[in-house]
């Protein structure tokens, strides 16, 4: 693979900053927004593009990239890589050592938190390019889909650039930086022979510096482009290996017990799962890449917000500034969603369990709401719920734009909440 794979790319870098580390079964299909259009916000040509956009392949760049998620010195005081908030052993999402007490949110390197719980890696270079057409979005990533994928034609591949130079994540100064650091590493020889020779430009010690001259020049500056363009490539090669994209749960193997196919069942009817989390495909993906509001709390133990603001995560919409799409966030795939220790669910970590998790669909709409005392900083979110002490749920933290056909009063009883719990375990990788 060689440099000539990215001569195509004429797109300027793009910096993907980050704010913290329908009723059928099929995708809905998404209409391109044309330039012109009567619509407004981000517009991108290539969107609903199938999913799983090209990527190098290779052991040699799967090698590379596994090298660069893992790089402690790629963040400001060389304590934070990206395996810091996509850890395997929990399914390449956040450990949850200390995070479960912060709200879900990971400290980043300079010592600030982020805004959402990282969602898993795993998986994430199947989604498609974004493309939205009136209250309608699908693709991209991050929970809001602002990686988009149009520039490096992987919404994975785009992700990967944002948290190095994000400052509550990796907080490195310019983009320049990540390249000299990557272009200084153990692995640099591994870069050259994957990308090509004279593939890390020349730069100067000080780059990293905050002193530093952010502007090295037309010509030095489109090589840093194509040289950071590759270290994202490289990365999504990584996460689209069966090292991350494994497929090796016990339902690949055939392995479900009785309740988990009892689960099964029911995850495609009357828990209405499916209809988000699509079941259909081969290999099975569990997501549809669409954009909802399920009415999930906020977590009243993340540091950003204080009890009683009134400031929401605006989602979606904070990224196209509709006002349809406040309030959603990006379904993630079921896969893994059970696997490590004290996990924790949402775009915001704020329910503690799958089966409050399975409850919370279940009963959202029955069960009264919260008083203040029960949803502050300090109460035990496990208590929420029909299982828990306080048989209540806290309120929406946006309450438009709300999913209410396919959520809320499911009627689903206790021995069906467990099959679905046991069947979404059964789809942890091996």
């Amino acid at each position: 693979m060689k440099r000539a794979l990215l001569a195509v790319l004429v797109v300027p870098l793009i910096v993907l900053w980050t704010y913290g580390c329908d009723g059928t079964n099929n995708p809905v299909e998404i209409e391109t927004v044309e330039a012109g259009a009567d619509d407004s916000g981000p517009q991108f040509a290539k969107g609903g593009k199938k999913p799983g956009g090209g990527l190098p392949s290779g052991a040699d760049i799967v090698d590379l990239g596994e090298a660069i998620f893992a790089d402690e010195n790629l963040s400001l005081h060389g304590n934070q890589s990206c395996k810091t908030c996509h850890e395997p052993d929990e399914g390449f999402a956040a450990p949850t050592s200390g995070v479960v007490t912060q709200g879900s949110v990971v400290q980043g390197s300079d010592g600030s938190f982020g805004d959402r719980k990282p969602p898993s890696a795993a998986y994430a270079t199947l989604a498609p390019v974004f493309a939205y057409s009136g209250n309608n979005a699908r693709g991209g990533n991050f929970w809001d889909g602002r990686a988009t994928g149009e520039v490096l034609g992987n919404a994975a591949a785009d992700q990967a650039l944002g948290p190095f130079l994000n400052p509550k994540e990796q907080a490195l100064p310019s983009s320049a930086c990540v390249v000299y650091r990557v272009c200084t590493a153990g692995y640099a020889t591994s870069f050259e022979s994957v990308w090509g020779v004279g593939s890390c430009p020349s730069l100067p010690d000080n780059i990293c510096e905050v002193s530093a001259d952010p502007s090295p020049g037309e010509r030095l500056q489109a090589q840093v482009d194509e040289a950071y363009h590759n270290i994202g490539l490289s990365i999504a090669a990584f996460e689209a290996s069966d090292l991350v994209n494994a497929f090796s749960s016990r339902l690949d193997a055939g392995q479900l017990t009785p309740l988990e196919e009892e689960g099964e069942k029911l995850f495609a009817s009357n828990g209405k799962c499916a209809q988000c989390h699509d079941d259909k495909g081969s290999p099975t993906l569990y997501t549809d890449f669409e954009f909802h509001n399920l009415g999930v709390p906020r977590n009243p133990a993340n540091p950003v917000y204080g009890h009683g603001s009134s400031e929401f995560d605006p989602g979606l919409g904070g990224f196209t500034d509709k006002p349809a799409h406040l309030g959603k966030f990006k379904t993630p795939t079921v896969r893994n969603v059970g696997k490590g220790d004290n996990r924790t669910f949402m775009h915001n970590g704020s329910l503690v369990s799958l089966r409050q998790v399975v409850q919370f669909y279940n009963t959202r709409d029955v069960l009264p709401v919260c008083a203040p005392s029960e949803m502050d900083a300090e109460s035990d979110r496990a208590r929420w719920g029909p299982d828990g002490e306080y048989r209540c749920w806290p309120p929406p933290e946006f309450p438009q734009n709300l999913d209410t056909k396919r959520m809320g009063n499911l009627g689903l009883t206790d021995h069906q909440v467990d099959a679905i719990v046991a069947y979404m375990e059964a789809l942890n990788d091996r």
